[in-house]
């Protein structure tokens, strides 16, 4: 049985007031057939953090990146992480909390800390009123957009480290997301 819970959730530029879910195989895959219809050139995309290392979790976090230290299109960028967003969130009711960094972690054989430059569409996230995520330190750059510096692993990553798979690259799989077995019947891979 599904885990749900009616949130109010806003972050600045999309406000939800509905049923949300924890994130599933199958909520995850339909979002992911979804997101791979945007036009999302140059951006790669990874699934990272605890929703694929089966940790209990209200998000499925991803980290887009390109080649470079910064995106390579900041207003490409934005339209990206706000569609990306709301899909998820009025489609498949479940939160991917999505961003660009400029390095993309692998707890699971990366022992080093980093300093990582992120955007991300909101420099607040309130869930039913309260600040859950608060990056006021971060500079406006566009509309929807905020640039900010962190250093990873955090605690909380720290903690589990040893638990955390390696990210999880979106373009392979979506390739591999479907495979059709001898009567025809489209099969869903496990992620």
């Amino acid at each position: 049985m599904e885990k749900k819970k009616r949130f109010e959730f806003d972050l600045g530029c999309i406000k939800v007031n509905k049923t949300l879910y924890k994130p599933t195989q199958d909520r995850f895959c339909e979002w992911l057939i979804r997101y791979s219809q945007l036009d999302t050139h140059p951006f790669r995309g990874y699934l990272v953090g605890g929703f694929p290392s089966k940790f209990d979790t209200w998000d499925a976090d991803v980290c887009l990146t390109n080649t470079g230290s910064e995106p390579a299109d900041l207003v490409k960028l934005e339209w990206v992480l706000f569609n990306a967003t709301k899909m998820a969130l009025e489609e498949q009711s479940i939160f991917v909390d999505i961003c660009w960094q400029n390095y993309i972690p692998d707890f699971s054989a990366d022992d080093k800390i980093h300093t990582v430059t992120k955007y991300v569409l909101t420099n607040k996230i309130k869930r039913d009123g309260e600040v859950v995520t608060d990056w006021s330190d971060g500079e406006r750059i566009g509309r929807n957009l905020w640039k900010i510096e962190r250093t990873i692993p955090n605690l909380k990553q720290l903690k589990k480290k040893d638990k955390y798979v390696s990210p999880v690259d979106l373009k392979q799989l979506n390739t591999r997301l479907w495979k059709t077995n001898e009567g025809g019947e489209r099969l869903r891979r496990v992620l």
